[in-house]
């Protein structure tokens, strides 16, 4: 279990309720021991920040110097598990629907499209718009 959800669960013990606050999440996962969730190594107080997770909601422990630079790589590792249109380079962005979705063009088969943020799409002829 990691260090999040025991978070909660001793807040639901003590007071029936869960109401994150980010400072006392930060002092419970230095207490624990949390390791940087991006390079693994031990986090001081000095050099420590939060992050979140790029699909799941909760905080993890990671130095200041990787928080960057690590959502910025775990962003690029699931939006090529994702492989939807919103994230390829040949997409052709245009208006936003009411609903989040994006209509545009696909470039590469010169078709409308929808991309969807946060979706997996698995579209096979996906290529990431930063590579």
């Amino acid at each position: 279990m990691g260090s999040y959800q025991k978070y909660a669960d001793k807040k639901i013990a003590e007071s029936g309720q869960f109401k994150p606050d980010k400072a006392e999440f930060l002092g419970f996962a230095l207490e624990q021991g949390d390791a940087c969730r991006y390079c693994k190594g031990k986090v001081e107080k000095e050099n420590a920040a939060l992050t979140a997770s790029y699909w799941s909601s909760g905080w993890y422990l990671c130095h200041k110097d990787c928080k960057q630079r690590g959502e910025k790589e775990e962003a690029y590792e699931c939006q090529i598990i994702d492989a939807d249109c919103n994230d390829c380079k040949h997409f052709k962005r245009g208006d936003k629907t009411d609903k989040g979705i994006f209509e545009g063009l696909c470039l590469k088969f010169n078709k409308q499209t929808k991309a969807y943020p946060n979706y997996c799409s698995s579209h096979a002829c996906f290529e990431h718009r930063r590579r």
